[in-house]
C-alpha cells in the first residue's frame, strides 16, 4: 500500500437495514472544518464490511488511493464500494478532482467485478449524489 495513512475500522456487517451506522459517520463529516472522507467496502447484501476513515489535516484536500481502494476491497472479499466526503466549503459541486477520482474508482471497480455504488459529496446543508447526477 502506499504511504497515505488510512484509519481501518471493523464494521462488522452492518446491513443496508441498519442506516444509523451510516448516518453517522456521514454527520460528522457534514460537520466537520476540515475536508474528510470515508470509504466504505461492501458485501454481496450492501452490507458494510469495513469503512475506511481519511483526514489529512488539510482544509481543501484528502489524499486516496485509488490501488490502496481497490487492493483491499479485493482483499477482504468486498463486491462494492461507496465513497463520501465533505466539502466545508459549503458546495456541494463536485471538483475536477472528485469527478476525476470518481472515474478512476469506477473504472477500476468495473475492471474487477466490483460495483460503485455512489460518491456523495456532503456540506452542512445539502449533498451531491454522483450516482444520480450521472458522474459515474
Amino acid at each position: 500500500m502506499s504511504n497515505v495513512a488510512y484509519k481501518s475500522t471493523l464494521v462488522g456487517r452492518v446491513s443496508p437495514d441498519d442506516a444509523h451506522i451510516w448516518w453517522t459517520g456521514l454527520r460528522q463529516l457534514q460537520e466537520a472544518s476540515q475536508e474528510q472522507a470515508r470509504v466504505f467496502f461492501l458485501g454481496a447484501t450492501q452490507e458494510v464490511l469495513v469503512a475506511w476513515e481519511l483526514s489529512d489535516g488539510l482544509e481543501q484536500t484528502v489524499a486516496l488511493s485509488t490501488t490502496d481502494v481497490l487492493r483491499y476491497a479485493l482483499m477482504i472479499g468486498a463486491t462494492g464500494l461507496a465513497l463520501a466526503h465533505n466539502h466545508p466549503s459549503g458546495d456541494p459541486q463536485p471538483s475536477r478532482a472528485d469527478i476525476a477520482l470518481t472515474r478512476q474508482l469506477a473504472q477500476g471497480c468495473r475492471a474487477l467485478g466490483l460495483k460503485m455504488v455512489d460518491h456523495v459529496i456532503l456540506t452542512e446543508r445539502a449533498l451531491h449524489s454522483m450516482r444520480l447526477a450521472g458522474q459515474i
